[in-house]
């Protein structure tokens, strides 16, 4: 009886001895065990690559240049030219009666011009003693002519702002059918040259303006005390004329001379001038 109570304890304990065991062992095996994360390497490389990228901070980078720089030359700026500008200025007539002539001087009369009569006035001669104008005729036509600086009103103006015309830009009216003088002789006396010539064309009276009107025109830049002055010069019927020409001018002098017409003039003839 006491032998089967004894092997009964003694199976009990080789059973609690046997559980005991095989927690033992569940335990450790529990304690030691690891988790693997599932790896995305292969699937989401490209993505994993992108956001890496995202992430890096940009880095700055300092160059330092080396060498020669580059020379540049400089290249002068021009100095603009100036045009000077000049006026046109209202003139009023007063005298009664003014001649308007077809240049400044002794030239062939193109209209008239009465006291009052208003008139642009465009320019001047070299010698400021005559004015280009133009007006409207009384037939409406407009008019370009030289009058004389005095019996105009500028308003007090100066005469000295309008643009030199005479000798140069204005052209007097030119007549192919009249000839130049010919056969032209030029010799000085001193300060004195003596022009004469032959009249080519003998034009009576009837193709002249009038009786008084001069048959030649002779324009000059003559020496006078040391200035070279310009002269216009109006010859009646003679085929010759003495004009005094001092020394003393730095540049040379020189003539014109024209046949005249009522209709203007010949072409001009380019004198010889004997110089002192």
């Amino acid at each position: 009886m006491a032998d089967k109570k004894t092997k009964n304890i003694l199976a009990g304990v080789s059973v609690l001895l046997v559980i005991a065991a095989f927690l033992f062992v569940f335990k450790l095996t529990s304690d030691n065990s690891v988790t693997t994360a599932p790896s995305f390497a292969d699937d989401n490389a490209e993505t994993a690559a992108i956001i890496g990228t995202a992430k890096t901070p940009t880095s700055t980078v300092s160059v330092t240049k080396t060498g020669t720089p580059p020379s540049f030359t400089e290249t002068p700026i021009p100095t603009p030219s100036i045009t000077p500008t000049f006026a046109i200025l209202t003139g009023r007539v007063n005298v009664d009666k003014l001649d308007c002539l077809s240049g400044p001087g002794p030239y062939v009369g193109l209209a008239d011009l009465f006291r009052n009569n208003r008139v642009n006035v465009l320019g001047r001669d070299v010698t400021d003693q005559w004015l280009l104008v133009n007006f409207e005729s009384s037939t409406g036509e407009a008019v370009t002519c030289w009058v004389e600086v005095k019996p105009v009103d500028l308003g007090g103006a100066e005469i000295a702002s309008l643009e030199i015309y005479y000798p140069g830009k204005y052209q007097i009216p030119l007549w192919q059918d009249y000839k130049p003088p010919e056969n032209i002789r030029i010799s000085r006396a001193e300060d004195f040259v003596n022009i004469l010539w032959d009249d080519s064309n003998r034009l009576e009276i009837s193709e002249r303006e009038n009786g008084r009107s001069p048959q030649f025109i002779i324009e000059a830049w003559v020496c006078k005390e040391g200035v070279l002055e310009f002269t216009v010069l109006g010859i009646l019927d003679n085929t010759n004329l003495i004009i005094e020409d001092q020394p003393g001018c730095t540049a040379p002098s020189s003539g014109l001379l024209y046949a005249a017409g009522k209709q203007g003039y010949s072409a001009a003839v380019d004198l010889d001038w004997p110089q002192p």
